[in-house]
């Protein structure tokens, strides 16, 4: 895969420079200027007039014209774009020219930033961001911006914003002896295709922002965009350039065995271990000598997740001084994989390199074998008589769980003597357990204790706030979310990410139960309290992703009143999702003066189709209606 980005480096050279831009830098018009509102989204706060992007033989151009039409447009103002390096100093930025177009007093005035206005900064060793601010934004304004990039690879090309766009084009120029995949995904037709032999051109008129619906993860996968990567390479022409590039050196890009290889004996794994033999150390300190494979797992893996802090950065490889990284104790989640995998190995763990993409960075398309879609190197180890996957990047999670943001898609995984598949997806279910010993009084008020268990991604986001000290805000957060008063807290397992999270509260509340003369009204779900359905929309255009497999259950003991007797109950229910997805039960028991509340949810998959939808919105329905169900109780 990388040699097909060192490839496009010396395109430029050979090929020479991009076409000229349909429309010409410098003009805007005054009915763009006087535009007060997008008459086919008077919501939307700007507008993009029109983007136009070119990729010509190594050279990247991107030309765009935005409408500001409030103070809420303002932050498209501020620029980021990617610049796709690959290791490669030779990656730059040709020029950059940009202009903020104001109506003042009748006279189009033109604002140019400052000559030192862009900041570039690392995003992954592969990446850099580009970064640029607008002068002089205000309502009405017009911005443009034009730019090129000397590119290592070839970007992905939005035609799909979080504001509606009225023209966009992305042109693609051709390279006889190579061949490409090309792949367009959204939901937002496009206007025109062509190919002509010497490029491709894709052209989106009026696209509409992108509007998130709930639980559709990441707006990565369903925005509108085109993507190309190099396929294969028919011949090769020799270059004066001190190197060769061969058939033999392309022919992994069109077989994901051979990008194993290329992993394996080049580019990454070949050597890496013996580079980091510095970590032996460390492993001698741990005194693993008479411990079971089981247990030098879990020992390095408690060492690297707790003296590691990982800065942000997701990569599949190593940086160049993974010792710095050792040393300084921070690093990307290649480098503290990579320590991790290090001190397996001089532990005599065997270990099996796995490469996936996670949430933020789209989900792969097994059609293309590519390496720029994975971003982040995960480890394959035999742990208490199964396969387990490590990731030493969050600290607030246990050894069996991987990321949260790891788990949404395929895992590519290198297994001996071939690579396989794993569908990470549902591999890993949250629990969200709460138990309750509760009594009302005559007066209808409420007090108990109530036990909450947490395992998984429900725990560790509320492990790492009350590690850093928010357990008075978090106490406080969890009487407000419940509507009850919180007499005592107490916290259990915060630090032992192994073991559930426990939560234990004793609590009350004044008025629980709605009182007349002759009855007592009250909603039995005091936990979880769901009270409308997330799923408004009658339709869905994009998936329902949940994040990972959870369940979610309620049982609670109410030691009811003196003197009164059960008047209504709510009936029991069991609805099963198809093909086992999932489950709801409830149910509600009256006997020797205690009301017994058992409620379930479960969900066994994670992801959705839109196809599926409406069977999913019923099943909150019904969720929902089982909430605002009462009991009723009677004086005797």
């Amino acid at each position: 895969m990388k040699n097909g980005f060192v490839l496009l480096l010396i395109l430029v050279s050979l090929f020479g420079n991009a076409q000229k831009n349909p429309i010409k830098f410098g003009l805007v018009t005054m009915e763009e200027l006087t535009m007060k509102v997008y008459e086919k989204d008077s919501s939307a706060s700007a507008v993009v007039l029109y983007d136009y992007g070119e990729f010509n033989k190594g050279e990247y151009t991107h030309h765009t014209k935005i409408k500001i039409f409030n103070s809420a447009g303002y932050g498209w103002g501020d620029i980021l774009t990617p610049i796709y390096h690959f290791g490669n100093p030779g990656t730059r930025l040709e020029f950059i020219e940009a202009m903020t177009y104001n109506l003042e007093e009748g006279k189009i005035v033109q604002t140019k930033p400052d000559k030192q206005f862009t900041f570039k900064e690392k995003f992954n060793d592969n990446i850099d961001l580009l970064r640029f601010a607008m002068p002089k934004i205000k309502e009405g304004s017009v911005i443009e911006y034009r730019y090129r990039i000397n590119s290592s690879g070839i970007p992905d090309w939005q035609f799909q914003r979080f504001i509606p766009t009225i023209y966009s084009e992305f042109k693609f120029y051709q390279i006889d002896f190579l061949s490409f995949q090309k792949f367009v995904q959204g939901y937002h037709p496009l206007a025109d295709f062509e190919d002509n032999g010497a490029y491709w051109k894709w052209v989106m008129k009026d696209v509409p922002a992108f509007q998130s619906e709930p639980f559709s993860g990441s707006s990565n996968n369903y925005l509108a965009k085109v993507k190309i990567d190099i396929a294969a390479a028919s011949q090769m022409p020799r270059m004066n350039y001190g190197w060769t590039l061969n058939y033999t050196d392309l022919r992994l890009l069109s077989d994901w065995d051979d990008l194993k290889k290329n992993y394996e004996g080049v580019f990454l794994f070949k050597g890496s271990l013996t580079e980091i033999g510095f970590l032996k150390k460390a492993v001698d300190e741990l005194n693993l000598e008479n411990l079971s494979t089981d247990q030098k797992i879990e020992r390095i893996y408690s060492y690297v997740v707790k003296n590691m802090k990982w800065g942000g950065l997701n990569t599949t490889a190593r940086s160049t001084s993974i010792k710095t990284a050792f040393e300084k104790k921070q690093g990307t989640s290649g480098d503290i994989n990579y320590i991790l995998w290090g001190m397996l190995n001089h532990a005599g763990v065997p270990v099996i390199p796995s490469l996936i993409s996670t949430a933020d960075n789209g989900l792969i398309r097994q059609e293309v074998p590519n390496q720029r879609q994975f971003n982040r190197l995960i480890l394959k180890v035999y742990y208490k008589g199964e396969s387990v996957f490590l990731d030493a990047t969050n600290k607030y999670l246990g050894i069996s769980y991987l990321p949260e943001e790891a788990v949404s898609g395929l895992a590519y995984v290198m297994d001996n003597p071939k690579f396989s598949w794993f569908d990470l997806r549902d591999k890993y279910k949250a629990k969200n357990i709460v138990t309750s010993k509760l009594e009302i009084n005559n007066h209808g008020d409420l007090e108990g204790e109530v036990v909450v268990t947490k395992t998984g991604y429900f725990a560790s986001k509320d492990r790492e706030r009350l590690d850093k000290g928010e357990e008075k805000k978090y106490i406080e957060r969890f009487s407000v979310n419940q509507n009850v008063e919180v007499l005592k807290a107490e916290f259990e397992n915060i630090e032992n990410v192994n073991a559930p999270l426990l939560e234990k509260y004793q609590i009350k509340k004044a008025g629980y139960a709605q009182k007349d003369e002759a009855t007592l009204i009250f909603n039995p779900l005091l936990f979880p309290g769901l009270t409308s359905n997330p799923f408004v929309s009658k339709t869905r255009v994009y998936p329902i992703d949940f994040g990972f497999a959870n369940e979610v259950s309620y049982t609670a003991t109410i030691l009811l009143p003196v003197g009164y007797q059960i008047d209504e109950l709510p009936a029991p229910k069991m609805i099963l999702l198809p093909e086992k997805a999932g489950k709801f039960t409830f149910n509600a028991v009256h006997q020797n003066g205690e009301l017994r509340i058992v409620y379930q949810v479960v969900f066994n998959k994670s992801f959705f189709s839109p196809e599926e939808y409406g069977i999913i919105r019923e099943f909150y329905n019904i969720l929902v209606a089982k909430h605002l169900e009462p009991v009723v109780l009677k004086r005797k």
